[in-house]
């Protein structure tokens, strides 16, 4: 660990862990422990580093922003389905007795 970044170094790649919750560490191991109440969220990055590219802190509103943005997609590519439309095998749900 290097600060609070758990930096993962091999011949051909150096990858830096951050997050928004405290990371420990022993050796090799990076991991967070930690608890979540309802609304919360916690933020994990993994950048690759080395040359001039340094491990940065957590992108935490950046990841909000990207998260929203793929949720997003989906939803709209969902919408274009037609398989429903089209009597797929799966198109209605399973009915309980």
């Amino acid at each position: 660990m290097v600060g609070d970044v758990a930096v993962f170094d091999s011949e051909d790649l150096s990858l830096a862990l951050t997050a928004t919750v405290p990371l420990e560490a022993d050796g090799p191991d990076a991991w967070a422990d930690f608890k979540l109440a309802e609304g919360e969220s916690a933020v994990f990055a993994l950048d690759r580093v080395g040359g001039d590219v340094t491990p940065r802190r957590c992108p935490h509103m950046e990841a909000e922003e990207q998260f929203g943005e793929t949720v997003a997609y989906w939803r709209r590519w969902l919408s274009a389905s037609k398989y429903g439309a089209a009597g797929g095998r799966w198109c209605t749900a399973p009915r309980s007795r």
